[in-house]
């Protein structure tokens, strides 16, 4: 063997455990980079889902204007506490079926509303957000509208059923569904957990709802309740129809609560320029303050908010 062949065989010997070193190193690398990979994959399974509600981390929980949207701004009614408020609510307000609501922030983004019934619900119903495309066992009232976005649970579900069937029970719900975690209705208690500051008014508002099928009224005498008229030629509204039988205007509805909108409201309510729809002008106020779009066509109203203001 040559000292040419002894060289060749030392740098090949040498180079074997380098080559065997960078090997290991570039394994230990690869595998450090796919659990990283798996760790963010399974992270963005994990955390909240994509809801539009989560737009509302882009702004945090103003409390000051749910209280203005319930015109409870300097009342005496009012009373603040850690994170939240009281309110007890007189008979005059707009949820006279109320005793008391209660707005307390859970973290920047969320908030629990509870509130008591001065008369209570014959049964309970709990609505919950969906998590996934699986079907919660607890959810016994299937309505297929809703089913892809709710759990809902009774212990009375045919009664419930017939109630959440109707129409506009299921535009409150689909209103609420990017921004509403959940809703419980106990007797005379209310709780529910949402993610945006005019979901506290939706909220109430559908129970309002839902407490005039079960009473006939909203607490107010039956002789005192005003009959719905059309705002643009001001003719009487069939409360069964969406939209004007005389002129074809759309109905008195506020977009942004779907409360239907009374005659002597009118000095309140505000015409969308854009698609001619109506709502409170202190509701789609605060609704612009953090969408800039119009909550039913979409399009952009930046310009027409600071006219309101």
């Amino acid at each position: 063997m040559t000292a040419l062949d002894i060289l060749i065989d030392i740098i090949i010997l040498g180079f074997i455990p380098i080559i065997v070193l960078l090997i290991i190193i570039f394994t230990v690398i690869r595998k450090k980079r796919r659990n990283r990979r798996e760790n963010i994959r399974v992270f963005r399974q994990h955390r909240v889902p994509s809801f539009k509600s989560v737009e509302s981390s882009r702004s945090v929980f103003d409390l000051d204007t749910i209280i203005f949207e319930l015109g409870a701004e300097n009342s005496e009614y009012l009373s603040r506490h850690t994170n939240g408020f009281n309110f007890n609510v007189p008979d005059y307000h707009m949820f006279p079926f109320l005793s008391e609501i209660r707005v307390t922030k859970i973290t920047q983004h969320s908030a629990r509303i509870s509130a008591r019934l001065k008369e209570p619900f014959p049964s309970n119903l709990d609505i919950k957000r969906r998590r996934g495309s699986v079907i919660s066992n607890q959810s016994n009232i299937s309505i297929p509208l809703l089913s892809n976005v709710y759990d809902i649970s009774s212990d009375l579900p045919k009664f419930w059923e017939l109630i959440i069937l109707r129409e506009n029970i299921q535009n409150h719900l689909l209103s609420l569904r990017t921004h509403l975690e959940y809703l419980f209705l106990r007797g005379d208690y209310i709780e529910a957990i949402v993610y945006y500051e005019t979901a506290v008014i939706r909220v109430l508002s559908l129970v309002a709802e839902i407490n005039l099928i079960l009473t006939g009224t909203t607490g107010i005498e039956k002789d005192e309740v005003e009959a719905l008229m059309c705002y643009n030629c001001e003719d009487p509204f069939d409360p069964l129809e969406e939209v004007c039988d005389k002129c074809g205007a759309p109905r008195p509805r506020c977009i942004v609560c779907f409360l239907d909108l009374k005659p002597s409201e009118k000095e309140e309510v505000v015409q969308h320029p854009c698609c001619k729809i109506y709502s409170h002008k202190k509701h789609i106020i605060t609704w612009l303050r953090q969408n800039s779009q119009c909550p039913n066509c979409h399009q952009n109203l930046t310009h027409w908010l600071n006219r309101l203001r």
